[in-house]
């Protein structure tokens, strides 16, 4: 499942091969939503939505992070924002 997700996020970013530090950070984004996820199953103390808009910001705050180790993913960050 986890890898499926990481295909349409491929896809959906328009990169045929990402670089090893945007592999990374979107391994880690999946796992940090996972978890989200859980927690809310759990709890439902967080609005769905504000926890979505919270995880798009992630995504950014990672790519963010990323990008300054990684040009690509730096171009990539400019393409979606």
């Amino acid at each position: 499942m986890r890898q499926r997700l990481f295909r349409m996020i491929q896809k959906q970013m328009r990169v045929e091969e990402p670089t090893p530090l945007l592999r990374i950070t979107l391994r880690s984004w999946i796992a940090s939503v996972e978890t989200a996820g859980l927690d809310w199953l759990e709890h439902r103390d967080v609005e769905r939505a504000t926890l979505e808009k919270m995880l798009v910001d992630h995504m950014v705050a990672l790519l963010g992070v990323a990008a300054a180790h990684d040009a690509s993913v730096e171009l990539l960050l400019n393409d979606l924002t």
